[in-house]
């Protein structure tokens, strides 16, 4: 495949990772953003794969958070994870 094709299906999967979660929640996206995440990461090389999901997941996570933890900013990016 090439990187559009690849581009695309992390494109979809993030999109679809802000509606899993957080504010706006979406069963469905739950399902099917899994499906395109893990796809376009059997697409690429494991190191890339890897640094791409977590960056998608990071982003959508500090979109799909945002209002929601009431933490001005950048500091909903640095709270630390619950244990």
């Amino acid at each position: 495949m090439t990187g559009i094709d690849s581009l695309t299906w992390v494109a979809a999967g993030g999109i679809l990772r802000l509606f899993d979660f957080g504010r706006w929640t979406i069963p469905l996206a739950a399902w099917l953003s899994p499906v395109f995440l893990i796809h376009f990461a059997r697409l690429n090389d494991p190191l890339l794969g890897a640094a791409l999901l977590w960056l998608v997941m990071a982003l959508a996570g500090y979109f799909a958070l945002r209002g929601v933890i009431p933490l001005p900013g950048i500091a909903l990016s640095c709270r630390p994870s619950p244990h």
